[in-house]
């Protein structure tokens, strides 16, 4: 049975099926990441530019901010993964930015511009870590609001203004912790839903395989009814004569396309030529010699285009009556499988005619010269190059 196709549109699906799972968490975290962006510099808009003063401090810590979301976006749309180099540009842009203004600023003028700089340094900080651990998120926003807090009771604050800007570091962050579990709940449905897909993709694939070795093996053992069946009722009511020497070439056929059709049932590395040994010990039981010369890498071939192949060549090895060469040749697109024996007579009344062997990828090939026969097939699809 001719499982190899099957197996390759398993290895298919099941790898576009994980492929297709990974591309969507990629671009939903890209998606969540523009979103993120958005109202990031949306704030920075909202609550920086009316409150922005003439102090050069205080414009290049916007203008570092304005950087950050541009280098942002382009990572993103451009479909760059967001490397540790990546954030930790991303990063020190916003840590000079809140820096720059903090120190910018004159007495009093922090509680003035309500903290603007505050708010939008943590949405930046999330824009870049949201899709991290939450310990490593945790980590960062913890840092941040003790830098300002420790920062303002440097500066004098009262206890009132300490707690207002509390409420702003609590506040902020926690806003953005729901955010980032709402992204870890929808990565996490995403898996699953890639695990279920993955799943059904399996089990329709076995279904279809199960399908398709059915139909195989009717078609193989219709086939082998149709010629052996009527060749054992002969042995069996005594109308062939199991001394006769082109009886005996039957029976060699037909055995050697059982074991070909036993072999297919095996895991092997080289399927064809392994279904060739297999069809070729039938001839060395009969006590024919045979080379085998085998050249090129094997090809991933469909079970109709290995069967009409072998099935000339096999036919011609179990009937030689002395030795047979059987040489392999494959290029790429194209593979020649050809006989060569001696003592063999193929002008018989029970030889099998060369169009039982044709079919829509196989092109047969059968001359004989005395007592001697030579068999070639060649499988070349249309779309390969002539060779």
């Amino acid at each position: 049975m001719d499982l190899s196709a099957g197996v390759h549109r398993i290895g298919s699906a099941g790898m576009s099926t994980g492929g297709y799972a990974a591309m969507t968490q990629r671009r939903l975290r890209e998606a969540v990441r523009i979103g993120l962006l958005i109202v990031a510099f949306g704030e920075q808009c909202a609550l920086g530019l009316p409150r922005l003063g003439g102090s050069a401090g205080e414009l290049i810590a916007f203008g570092l901010l304005v950087v950050t979301a541009a280098g942002t976006a382009a990572v993103v749309l451009a479909g760059i993964m967001f490397t540790v180099w990546l954030r930790a540009c991303g990063l020190t842009f916003v840590v000079a930015a809140t820096a720059w203004i903090s120190t910018a600023l004159p007495a009093g003028a922090i509680e003035q511009l309500g903290h603007w700089y505050f708010i939008v340094g943590g949405w930046y900080l999330f824009v870049l870590l949201f899709d991290l651990p939450l310990i490593v998120l945790g980590t960062a926003d913890v840092l941040y609001a003790a830098w300002f807090l420790v920062q303002a009771a440097v500066d004098g604050w009262s206890t009132e203004q300490l707690a207002h800007l509390g409420i702003l570091a609590i506040g902020g962050p926690g806003f953005q912790f729901a955010l980032a579990l709402a992204t870890r709940l929808i990565r996490r449905i995403g898996i699953q839903a890639e695990s279920l897909a993955r799943t059904e993709e399996h089990q329709r694939t076995a279904e279809a395989i199960g399908e398709q070795a059915q139909a195989d093996y009717e078609r193989r053992y219709a086939r082998l009814r149709a010629e052996a069946v009527p060749l054992l009722s002969g042995l069996a009511d005594g109308s062939l004569d199991p001394n006769d020497d082109q009886v005996r070439d039957r029976c060699a056929i037909e055995a050697a396309r059982m074991r070909v059709l036993f072999a297919e049932r095996d895991t092997a590395a080289d399927p064809l030529i392994h279904e060739l040994r297999a069809g070729l010990d039938v001839a060395e039981r009969r006590g024919v010699t045979v080379d085998l010369a085998v050249r090129g890498r094997p090809q991933e071939l469909p079970g109709e285009v290995r069967r009409g192949l072998l099935d000339p060549v096999l036919a011609e090895a179990v009937s030689a009556r002395a030795h047979a060469r059987i040489t392999v040749l494959r290029f790429a697109g194209q593979v020649r499988v050809s006989a060569y024996s001696e003592h063999v007579d193929p002008s018989g009344g029970d030889w099998p005619a060369k169009e039982d062997w044709c079919s829509a990828e196989v092109r047969v090939s059968v001359v004989a010269e005395g007592e001697a026969l030579w068999t070639e097939t060649i499988w070349q699809p249309s779309t390969s190059p002539s060779r």
